[in-house]
């Protein structure tokens, strides 16, 4: 879901890998929920990232994530307990998902030799899809994402405003 400068390139590498009949590229979507609650899985390949909150969408809609752990963001939401400079240098099995090691910043290739990390990506997203997800951790996770609420950012808000007038 999305758009970007790599879309047409993305397309390409579905062609190439034989997958047209199951990688579909939509483009933006206003509704992340219809496609969510019908997914197994959500990954996020990105390089670099804000607050991802398409991770804390997917989370509250039940699915395993598999994410790089790229330079904000992931690790915040998904490893919520660990140093924000740790990164992973294998698959780590996380709170709340699983991260990879990042990708670098060089430009998409489209090839069938895979990098060290897109490999590693591969690996982690099978690992997410044969693994059994019991019910305690998707409600766990469901209860997690509540932080993330606007009731719960606006409160925050008040306390930091409420702190810089006293």
């Amino acid at each position: 879901l999305g758009d970007g400068i790599y879309k047409d390139k993305y397309a390409s590498l579905i062609d190439l890998l034989g997958l047209t009949k199951n990688v579909f590229l939509p483009g933006f979507v206003s509704n992340v929920n219809e496609y969510f609650n019908c997914a197994d899985l959500f990954a996020l390949s990105s390089i670099y990232e804000g607050f991802a909150t398409v991770l804390v969408e997917a989370l509250a809609c039940g699915l395993p994530i598999v994410s790089t752990d790229c330079e904000f963001g992931p690790r915040e939401i998904l490893a919520p307990d660990t140093p924000v400079t740790a990164k992973a240098s294998d698959i780590q099995k996380v709170e709340y998902g699983i991260l990879t090691p990042p990708f670098d910043n060089t430009p998409i290739q489209i090839t069938i030799d895979l990098s060290e990390e897109e490999l590693k990506f591969a690996e982690a997203i099978i690992l997410a899809l044969t693994q059994k997800r019991d019910q305690a951790s998707l409600d766990a996770a469901k209860q997690y994402c509540r932080r993330f609420g606007f009731d719960a950012i606006a409160c925050q808000w008040d306390k930091l405003l409420e702190s810089l007038l006293i």
